[in-house]
């Protein structure tokens, strides 16, 4: 079973050009089995979610991404977001009292602030591996990351515009009945990191940073 893990639709996330529903619909058409909506710092309400699952046949999971000191992590599990959660160690605490995950959110984008490496087992329970607004070199690291500290690795396509649906996604041995049972699956890694396509872009020539 394919989903993609970090997308992101208006309003919540306000740098998106998509609704909930044009995303959904896109994802069932591009042939996944699932996405999650990871919103910026804020989170889909269920009824919403769950209707448009129901709508387009398609499993639709609840997500976010979370602005912390180390950067932007994805946590699958939690219900709800408050902006204590932007501490790390608070964010930390809470998902694992509740049973969600935590996964730093491409770790090489330049504008994140640097992370404690050797604190990464302490603070996330996992890295995501692919993304799919990044370039094929930085995905590379990310992949070698994950493998240094024995962490498990996650796809998605980073989504906020149609064509950037359905790039990299998590395969997963069947569909999650709900979050926390995602958040199952991706603690115990019974799920592989996948690119599904590579776009031209993401090929050329890193400039020197």
């Amino acid at each position: 079973m394919l989903i993609d893990l970090h997308t992101h639709s208006r309003p919540c996330s306000g740098d998106s050009v998509l609704t909930a529903e044009e995303l959904v619909q896109r994802a069932a058409e591009a042939g996944l089995n699932g996405i999650v909506l990871t919103e910026h710092d804020a989170i889909r309400p269920q009824a919403e979610v769950q209707a448009l699952s129901e709508r387009y046949g398609l499993a639709v999971l609840r997500g976010m991404e979370v602005t912390t000191e180390i950067g932007h992590v994805l946590v699958f599990g939690l219900s709800c977001y408050t902006p204590a959660l932007r501490s790390i160690e608070t964010l930390r605490r809470a998902a694992d009292a509740a049973g969600a995950v935590i996964f730093l959110a491409h770790p090489y984008r330049g504008w994140h602030r640097p992370v404690p490496w050797n604190e990464l087992p302490e603070l996330v329970h996992g890295v995501e591996a692919l993304n799919g607004q990044e370039h094929l070199t930085r995905n590379q690291r990310a992949v070698a990351l994950a493998g240094r500290f024995a962490l498990p690795g996650i796809g998605g396509s980073d989504t906020h515009f149609l064509s950037g649906l359905a790039v990299c996604a998590t395969r997963l041995p069947h569909l999650p009945q709900d979050e926390l049972d995602l958040a199952d699956m991706l603690r115990a890694g019974r799920h592989e990191a996948v690119q599904l396509r590579v776009p031209a872009w993401s090929r050329r020539e890193l400039p020197p940073f």
